[in-house]
């Protein structure tokens, strides 16, 4: 098995899977059979002291995620990634200790992600940030108060317009500027 980083799809099998898990998911099954049928398929997922056997629960219930499937899958990744088998798995297949590290993280996030509500929290604090950011905003624009680096935008776009600009730019040979500007 050919390992090339730290993501969940950094290596063949687990990029393999994910071919096989997008074909079998257009299948009108449900997740417990989307499941049973990859596991079949695999051998790895039978067996929980071989190489595949961690990663194929992970992909597996990463690729049901993200199509709305939930499944088994999901609460064996959890699991997974709680105990921290992969990491182990990955220490002993030579994985150095930074990589593990980034590994850990990628893990945290997509079981944070995974988990029930935290999308509809982070949307709702983030919802309040940016009517509030718009409510401010709008309060600025009505009462006339812009930022400086917007006055000096939109004056030196009034003077690139004028005649005197025009010809400066225009003239064969460069003018020296008058002491009076």
């Amino acid at each position: 098995m050919g390992t090339w980083g730290t993501g969940l799809y950094s290596d063949d099998f687990a990029s393999d899977l994910r071919t096989s898990v997008a074909a079998i998911c257009r299948l009108p099954f449900k997740g417990e059979q989307i499941v049973e049928l990859l596991a079949d398929l695999n051998p790895e997922a039978r067996n929980p002291h071989g190489e595949g056997f961690t990663t194929f629960w992970l992909v597996v219930a990463d690729q049901l995620h993200r199509r709305g499937i939930r499944s088994p899958a999901q609460e064996r990744a959890i699991d997974i990634i709680a105990k921290r088998t992969n990491l182990e798995e990955l220490a002993k297949l030579g994985m150095t200790g930074s990589d593990l590290k980034a590994r850990e993280r990628e893990l945290a996030a997509r079981r944070l992600s995974s988990l029930p509500g935290i999308r509809s929290q982070l949307a709702a604090v983030l919802g309040k940030i940016v009517r509030r950011a718009r409510k401010s905003l709008r309060k600025s624009t009505s009462q006339g108060l812009t930022s400086g680096r917007f006055r000096r935008h939109t004056s030196r776009a009034c003077a690139s317009n004028s005649s005197e600009a025009f010809r400066r730019r225009t003239s064969p040979h460069p003018t020296r500027r008058e002491s009076s500007e």
